[in-house]
């Protein structure tokens, strides 16, 4: 038999129990307060990022990066705003991460532009840290980590990692995001800012970003378009593209901040809407632009198609291997594939490459055969004037 003592505890047990049941508008205490945010435009002195007709992705990232953080100052004073870098500088991928981390911040935001060898590639798409799933990814991320090899010691500052092989890559499976919830929130709501502004996206992707995977904070990458279009490229250097970029950014920022910090907080991610690939994409961006962009983007593309005719500048190749030492090209399987040659990076990582091709759709043809033939990994690689380039 239960004393009194008993009685009231066991009471108080069951009825401390069922508040919540009875009360679930509880409110939950919020992670945290926004306090600091380091802004990361990519890319930045000898280091050009993507080209595009008549633009570098290191220009057009800052200054939608500058953009952003003036918009996020004049909204919350509170908040303090951080550059990796304000002026065209080089800044390594080690140090960006350094200085997020050194300074507490609670958000990471980088900032790129976007390149693909078709040139009728377009819209955004915004990572997070992880393993990437599709050999679009790959592409991406081997470019946008290829900055490494432009550093003094590279290969001991970054622990041997090599940008250019698929294998280094592993690594980035053994990271588990521990702010994996919140970076999906994030990205899908830049994702759908820049859809409600008539962008088409790519959606919300995985890839092995260095910066991201140093960083200890929830972080991003996003790719705010394609400079190797000359339609988006156009866009993505006029006042009224790069204003309306920086504007979407922001909003979606806005909207993730208030989930946040309210005292209601979920992190159910944001659906992202999907448009087909269409025509219409040439007068969802004409729109957005002011007359004398619109003569411009006439002329640019007046020109690639009469360029056309003329000898092609670019060059494309399928790499099937990569290897820190060569390997012996007459075993099996390699020896069943005639063309195949070295391609060593600078720093003597030994690329097998195949094909001299002029046009992307040969290229892309070689590697479907390629990959039935077992060279799974296999992806496409762009040359210019027999130089290998991003």
């Amino acid at each position: 038999m239960m004393g009194r003592p008993q009685l009231l505890g066991l009471f108080f047990t069951l009825t401390l129990g069922i508040v919540p049941a009875l009360h679930p508008a509880v409110a939950q205490t919020p992670p945290h307060t926004l306090h600091t945010i380091v802004i990361d435009p990519g890319h930045g002195g000898e280091d050009d990022g993507c080209h595009g007709v008549f633009s570098k992705e290191k220009n057009v990232a800052l200054a939608v990066s500058l953009q952003v953080g003036k918009l996020i100052q004049q909204a919350f004073p509170d908040i303090k705003v951080i550059y990796t870098r304000t002026t065209d500088q080089f800044v390594g991928l080690e140090d960006r991460a350094k200085m997020a981390n050194d300074n507490k911040a609670d958000l990471f935001l980088c900032i790129h532009c976007n390149a693909n060898p078709n040139t009728t590639a377009y819209g955004t798409e915004t990572y997070l840290m992880g393993l990437h799933k599709a050999e679009g990814n790959l592409e991406v991320e081997q470019r946008e980590n290829s900055v490494i090899t432009m550093e003094k010691d590279y290969a001991s500052k970054y622990d041997g990692f090599d940008p250019n092989s698929p294998e280094a890559y592993i690594m980035f499976s053994l990271n588990q995001n521990a702010h994996i919830d919140e970076c999906i929130y994030l990205s899908s709501a830049i994702e759908n800012e820049f859809t409600a502004d008539g962008r088409f996206s790519r959606g919300v992707k995985q890839a092995g970003f260095w910066v991201l995977w140093r960083t200890s904070m929830p972080s991003i990458l996003c790719e705010i378009g394609f400079l190797t279009n000359p339609l988006e490229e156009q866009y993505l250097n006029s006042a009224a593209g790069q204003n309306e970029i920086a504007h979407s950014f922001f909003h979606g920022l806005c909207k993730y901040k208030n989930a946040m910090e309210s005292e209601s907080f979920s992190l159910t991610a944001i659906s992202v809407p999907r448009k087909n690939a269409d025509s219409s994409v040439y007068r969802q961006m004409m729109k957005h632009l002011t007359s004398s962009d619109q003569t411009a983007v006439k002329d640019t593309v007046k020109k690639a198609v009469s360029s056309t005719s003329n000898p092609p500048v670019y060059e494309y190749k399928v790499q099937i291997y990569g290897s820190a030492k060569p390997i012996n090209m007459l075993l099996k399987p390699f020896s069943e594939i005639p063309d195949m040659e070295d391609d060593p990076a600078a720093n003597g990582f030994h690329r097998y490459v195949v094909g001299h091709y002029t046009s992307l759709s040969e290229a892309l043809q070689r590697q479907s055969s390629l990959k039935s033939k077992g060279f799974s990994d296999c992806f496409i690689v762009t040359y210019k004037s027999g130089k290998r380039v991003n």
